[in-house]
């Protein structure tokens, strides 16, 4: 069987039948192991994945995700339209724009910053390769955040 249909299921060759990746409770499609991208958080292979149709790379370990910067704001509207509840986020931890993460790609340092939209939450990007990090629970403080909620240093 091969990757097929925009990489979310399997197509046996032989007789063409579909598989299709089943979502894990997030609504994750976790695909194929990719060897070549660690993960920045916890040092094991990075995952091809796709969210809510967006494709990302995911640790199966510690749940952070890699997203292209051009895809984050896509993937965050989707999952609000999927997760309609708002909640105010506990303020976020200064101690998280310290810590110190290296792209999947290029290796070089990323920078942490808060999340601009809402959600008291850190993510750390990649200018070069244009990508971002998000922690496990990142995404989801974003999504459920109330959008009024603009992110305000807590000090």
């Amino acid at each position: 069987m091969r990757l097929a249909n925009g990489n979310t299921s399997l197509r046996c060759e032989f007789c063409s039948t579909m598989v299709p990746f089943a979502p894990d409770e997030t609504g994750m499609q976790i695909l194929d192991e990719t060897p070549e991208l660690e993960c920045p958080s916890c040092d094991t292979s990075l995952w091809s994945a796709v969210l809510t149709g967006v494709p990302i790379h995911a640790c199966k370990r510690c749940h952070g995700m890699l997203v292209a910067m051009g895809a984050l704001q896509a993937l965050i509207d989707e999952m609000r339209e999927k997760h309609p509840d708002r909640e105010t986020p506990a303020p976020a931890n200064r101690a998280d724009l310290d810590r110190r993460i290296n792209c999947p790609r290029c290796r070089n340092r990323m920078n942490s910053d808060f999340y601009a939209g809402g959600g008291n939450a850190v993510i750390s990007g990649c200018e070069h390769c244009e990508v971002n990090w998000l922690e496990d629970a990142a995404l989801m403080r974003i999504v459920r955040a109330p959008k009024a909620n603009r992110v305000e240093a807590p000090w």
